[in-house]
């Protein structure tokens, strides 16, 4: 996950800084010269907020491939991973230990 997100991310940098930047809304009219056209601005503002999408998308992504499974509570010597004891059993044994040898 934390490559797509980083991917989602580039590619949305990337968009955003097209379309803000090169996507051009004007069309030339005869007589007139440029003029703006609606239909562009309007294609210009839902790929800006596609590509913003997308980096939030791929930072949400980034952050949840960073977090791991913690395996501090199995033992690594077992290959079923079978849970460590608690702290009350460990206790628990030891108490028993110490009462053995009195």
């Amino acid at each position: 996950m934390k490559g797509l997100g980083l991917i989602l991310i580039l590619f949305g940098i990337i968009g955003v800084i097209y379309f803000q930047t090169s996507f051009d809304t004007s069309v030339s009219v005869n007589y007139i010269g440029k003029v703006n056209n609606l239909g562009l601005m309007n294609d210009k503002l839902i790929f800006t907020i596609i590509s913003l999408a997308s980096i939030l998308f791929g930072i949400i992504l980034y952050i949840a491939g960073n977090r791991s499974i913690n395996n501090d509570d199995y033992d690594e010597d077992d290959s079923e991973y079978t849970p460590k004891k608690s702290l009350s059993e460990r206790i628990k044994e030891e108490e028993d230990k110490l009462k053995s040898k009195h």
